[in-house]
């Protein structure tokens, strides 16, 4: 009876092993995939696009951190609204980043608000030289404004590779 299940074991084993593999591979290409640069948020209900201005790679005694700039200032002059965000590069995860800065300007109403000024949960799905992924929402307050940020999506596909 030992012998059985013996060669049941190795039999089966191997089947367990190429499988994780499959799965850590798929898991892989998936992080590859570049989508078109697609920057979008609803702000306080609002729907609001934006686009890239800017990006970079710093080096740090912690390793290289990814940071990254967005705008809204073409679709409408009258009002301003920017994302910076800073996280380790090539790192994928849900809250990686240390550094979400918000900025809205619209007439007389100015916010500024960050990680320090409230709760931000995002997830990194790809984050790779050629492209940038991540789904994020928060919450932000600052003296008496709160501004809710959801369905956070920032696809962004690099003028060239780092």
């Amino acid at each position: 009876m030992r012998n059985k299940l013996k060669i049941l074991f190795l039999a089966v084993a191997p089947l367990f092993f190429y499988g994780c593999s499959d799965d850590d591979k798929k898991q892989e290409e998936v992080n590859q995939i570049c989508y078109p640069t697609n920057i979008s948020m609803n702000v306080n209900g609002e729907p609001i696009q934006m686009e890239a201005m800017g990006r970079g790679i710093m080096l740090t005694q912690n390793g290289y951190i990814l940071d990254l700039g967005f705008g809204h200032y073409k679709s409408d002059p009258t009002k301003e609204v920017a994302v910076s965000i800073e996280l380790p590069y090539k790192k994928l995860g849900k809250n990686l980043l240390t550094n979400f800065s918000f900025h809205y300007y619209l007439g007389n109403d100015y916010f500024s608000g960050n990680i320090t000024h409230g709760v931000v949960n995002s997830e990194v799905i790809s984050n790779t030289n050629k492209c940038f992924y991540m789904t994020f929402s928060a919450t932000l307050t600052n003296n008496d404004k709160t501004y809710e940020i959801k369905d956070g999506i920032i696809k962004y596909t690099y003028e060239e590779p780092f």
